[in-house]
């Protein structure tokens, strides 16, 4: 599950995960990079309490698209979560 939020400022939000990602949290993940970096970058939280994958491979599809759409609209980022989390990702070359 995503749960998101906009937070006090031009273009900042905060998303949260926890579960499973299903195709209604990427698809409004999709709809802040869409709407809300037309004219400025955004700028994101990333919180992850639990990531249990995706719900169906149409979700990953759809998060592939949002993360392209990304890449060139993020003017920052944040990822809070705990140290397993990170050591994943690390073997992973995400940071």
């Amino acid at each position: 599950m995503i749960h998101l939020i906009k937070l006090d400022g031009k273009n900042i939000f905060q998303f949260t995960i926890d579960g499973k990602v299903d195709e209604t949290g990427m698809a409004a993940m999709y709809q802040i990079f869409k709407e809300h970096s037309k004219d400025s970058k955004i700028s994101l939280m990333a919180i992850i309490k639990y990531f249990d994958g995706f719900d169906h491979v149409k979700t990953l599809i759809q998060g592939l698209k949002a993360d392209f759409m990304a890449i060139c609209k993020i003017d920052k980022d944040a990822v809070v979560t705990d140290e397993t989390w990170i050591k994943k990702w690390k073997k992973l070359e995400i940071f």
